[in-house]
């Protein structure tokens, strides 16, 4: 994502210091999860609150995709999930439970496979590809 930490081909390691593959360029939370936490910590979340670069709406809470799963944000970018994000210490300041009810269900990193430089906007469509 073009002025995100985490642009670009490589970045930096923090546990060696020393430039290695980004497998972090892009992160995605559901809407979903969001929704369920504003309602069980009666606080108020929006889009960008968990630092994510796409907030999705209509795939579930993004907790059961793997390493190698795809998804598809408009017609042509695909990214290939890397991880799933373990929350930050930095949560807490919605709730002090944020952090505890995120596990499982944050926010999902991945590497753009197709579309590099394809603009997004909002209420573009959003899919899991199974393969």
């Amino acid at each position: 994502m073009q002025g995100d930490y985490h642009a670009g081909p490589t970045r930096i390691s923090r546990r060696t210091g020393e430039p290695k593959f980004n497998d972090r360029q892009i992160s995605i939370v559901a809407k979903e999860v969001m929704d369920d936490l504003n309602r069980e910590l009666g606080i108020s979340l929006e889009p960008g609150d968990f630092g994510e670069n796409i907030t999705t709406e209509g795939l579930g809470d993004l907790g059961n995709l793997i390493p190698g799963m795809l998804i598809r944000l408009g017609e042509m970018v695909i990214v290939s999930v890397t991880e799933q994000n373990a929350p930050c210490v930095n949560l807490q300041v919605y709730h002090r439970l944020t952090v505890t009810k995120s596990y499982g269900r944050r926010v999902v990193l991945g590497t753009i496979l197709n579309g590099a430089g394809t603009v997004l906007r909002p209420g573009m469509s959003a899919e899991i590809i199974l393969l």
